[in-house]
């Protein structure tokens, strides 16, 4: 969308902001550019800049104002300084190269524990980058992690031990990973003043239904140690709005798949079993649906 504009009358002490205009996929929803007047229903209490503008809304809805036209300012947005987790891995790997390639303003600390789904070669191309800085570390290490985070303007969560066969077999490693290493960042998030904390989560958190989707709104119902070890995560980050006011927002995708993924996962396991004249394993029945996502769709929406 275009540029950000600021009502310069705040109401409860905080600066109204709103997008002078909106577009998103083509023939599916458009705004027309605003004349001054907010652009309801999208009120905001809070926006945060990640990469060129995330709009996240926090609090109780603003009411529409009453008031008439005004005569906007537009702010010009500054470039923002990204802490990554898991930055070596699959997604997150991609949505730093992203973060490069389309914002040459932004600079991009990646802390990484490089386990075995980590790889330093997915960002083999950015590697030279001044404003790219890799850090070998765990994110349940606090002191590491304050390290890497200070001066850090927005932190993006993406390490996760993510693989449900993997929990099935040994939960221990997604507990601590996935709930004590986001409790860690949460705490350095908070006495470090960070204007934005993203927790990457996964929409594995709902579990299974019998027909259509999920809301966004519905309680979590994990149904393994992965997903559960994810939706306690989830839960900490919600607390961490309610009890400290800390700048949060979880995001839900589906399955992702694209170019570099480990071969765990389903869609590059069943391309290197066919290729290898292997079986290729379901569960159930083989009947049930998933959605699945492009990596690089997902990066730009986060």
């Amino acid at each position: 969308g275009g540029p950000w504009v600021r009502d310069p009358s705040p109401r409860d002490g905080c600066p109204q902001w709103w997008l002078a205009s909106l577009a998103l996929a083509p023939g599916r929803c458009s705004l027309p550019r605003a004349s001054g007047v907010p652009l309801s229903p999208f009120p905001i209490t809070e926006v945060c800049r990640l990469g060129r503008g995330t709009v996240r809304a926090v609090g109780p809805p603003v009411p529409r104002a009453t008031h008439g036209p005004r005569s906007p300012t537009v702010q010009r947005l500054p470039a923002v300084k990204l802490l990554v987790t898991g930055g070596a891995g699959f997604i997150g790997s991609h949505f730093i190269r992203h973060i490069l390639r389309k914002y040459p303003g932004d600079s991009v600390v990646n802390l990484d524990k490089l386990t075995y789904a980590g790889n330093l070669e997915n960002l083999r191309d950015v590697e030279g980058d001044p404003r790219y800085r890799f850090v070998r570390g765990d994110i349940c290490d606090g002191a590491v992690v304050r390290e890497a985070m200070r001066g850090m303007d927005t932190v993006l969560n993406f390490a996760a031990e993510s693989h449900v066969d993997r929990s099935i077999l040994g939960a221990d490693e997604f507990l601590k990973t996935d709930v004590l290493g986001t409790f860690t960042l949460l705490e350095a998030a908070r006495e470090l003043g960070i204007s934005r904390y993203v927790q990457i989560s996964t929409d594995e958190v709902y579990g299974s239904i019998e027909r259509g989707a999920a809301k966004e709104s519905a309680p979590p119902r994990p149904s393994n140690p992965y997903s559960a070890s994810k939706a306690g995560a989830d839960l900490l980050v919600s607390a961490y709005w309610t009890t400290h006011r800390l700048p949060v927002l979880i995001t839900r995708s589906s399955n992702n798949f694209g170019p570099n993924q480990y071969p765990e996962k389903i869609i590059p396991l069943f391309i290197t079993n066919a290729i290898e004249d292997r079986p290729l394993p379901l569960y159930g029945n083989g009947k049930n649906v998933r959605d699945w996502l492009y990596v690089l769709d997902n990066c730009a929406a986060i």
